[in-house]
């Protein structure tokens, strides 16, 4: 390395005279200026790399009457906002966790400080199936992630009936037989 270059990357302690203390404290503000700046911005581009959805399920299934939970998980939400809306209509369902429609069954659930944004659908109708979306705007554009509700009626089971015949036997004796049925619909 010449001896110009060192100077400048690595200023010497040695330095006698105050034009060269000078330039040499120069040279040190110089390159301290440049990694705080370094750092500042790569810290600032970490801070700033906007919402990311998450791996969820893109299929749920509930049936008449349960509670449905459709998951959104968005990392690095900053001071954006989730909306969740069921398509196709553009009318939001939730916008963060405040309810935009009249029914009281739908609520937006967020534990603060995590990455989850659910829709929660208490009482879940056979109406409510369909696609929902959950979404987050960012710099212009919409991150999305829609979730399909499957809604089935309930399978019915029957419960065991036991049915009573009344035998009567030769010289007078009488006995009852139990008989259990089980059969399941399903």
């Amino acid at each position: 390395m010449d001896n110009a270059m060192s100077s400048f990357l690595l200023p010497t302690l040695h330095i006698m005279s105050v034009s060269n203390f000078r330039t040499a404290w120069i040279s040190w503000t110089y390159i301290a200026i440049l990694l705080l700046s370094v750092f500042l911005v790569a810290g600032k581009s970490l801070r700033t790399s906007g919402p990311t959805l998450l791996s969820n399920p893109i299929v749920v299934s509930h049936q008449v009457g349960e509670m449905a939970v459709l998951f959104c998980s968005v990392a690095n939400l900053g001071h954006h906002t989730v909306t969740w809306r069921k398509l196709p209509s553009s009318a939001p369902l939730t916008i963060g966790t405040d309810r935009w429609v009249k029914d009281q069954r739908l609520h937006a659930e967020h534990v603060p400080n995590s990455l989850q944004w659910n829709l929660v659908i208490e009482d879940v109708k056979t109406k409510d199936r369909g696609q929902y979306e959950c979404q987050v705007s960012h710099r212009k554009s919409l991150i999305r992630h829609r979730v399909t509700l499957q809604v089935t009626e309930k399978q019915e089971v029957q419960l065991p009936r036991k049915y009573y015949i009344k035998l009567d036997f030769l010289f007078g004796h009488t006995n009852t037989l139990v008989v259990t049925l089980l059969s399941i619909k399903i």
